[in-house]
């Protein structure tokens, strides 16, 4: 950094010394709480210019903010609401940039599910399975499956196995087991994928809740 001339400083000591001293701030005004707080307007923008951003990633123009009622689509709590397709019916998830859709149609996605989704063993199911896809783009980056069954865990699990056996899925197996009931875990990977299956049974419960989870990379 250049030094600054002498001249220059000394002309500035003088000014500053021959120059009157201001007249002291007036008072601060006496603080009134606002009708609406600041943030509360400053958020409202934000969510607002965000949301008008938001584009299907299916082409479709019919996009609305209905409230955060759960289900299928991603709750969106610092949006107050969920946004969803209304055509096509994939909910908006903002921490991901993900569209995403649950239903027990398997034909009723966008893309179409792997495989090894589709071709999962349901054994003796209570209702119908519920299927779900998270897609990023129009790429299905997650898939799964939630149904309940009548079969013990114990049952359940070398149908799985098998399953996932035949497809060249190793997996690696982990239990817990107490008073509260019982939860096995399979987990595995090939190529391009990772699979995560849960069997959970609780002490009370007649049913056996199963999950299965596949990742594409």
């Amino acid at each position: 950094m250049k030094p600054a001339p002498i001249f220059g400083i000394l002309c500035a000591l003088i000014i500053t010394s021959c120059t009157p001293a201001p007249p002291p701030p007036p008072p601060p005004p006496v603080a009134t709480r606002p009708t609406k707080p600041l943030f509360s307007s400053l958020g409202a923008l934000n969510r607002a210019m965000s949301l008008n951003t938001i584009r299907c990633p299916f082409g479709h123009a019919n996009i609305q903010k209905i409230p955060g009622l759960g289900g299928c689509t991603f709750w969106s709590p610092e949006l107050n609401q969920t946004i969803i397709c209304l055509q096509c019916g994939y909910g908006h998830d903002p921490t991901q940039a993900t569209w995403e859709r649950g239903s027990t149609d398997r034909e009723a996605f966008q893309v179409p599910l792997d495989p090894l989704t589709v071709n999962f063993p349901i054994s003796v199911a209570e209702s119908n399975p519920q299927y779900y896809q998270s897609v990023l783009a129009t790429r299905s980056v997650h898939e799964g499956i939630l149904y309940r069954s009548v079969q013990t865990p114990a049952a359940l699990e070398p149908q799985v196995a098998a399953y996932l056996n035949d497809r060249r899925i190793t997996t690696t197996r982990s239990e817990l087991a107490d008073t509260a009931g019982q939860t096995i875990t399979l987990s595995g990977g090939a190529p391009q994928r990772s699979v995560r299956v849960q069997f959970i049974k609780s002490a009370e419960a007649s049913k056996t809740q199963v999950t299965f989870e596949l990742i594409l990379k």
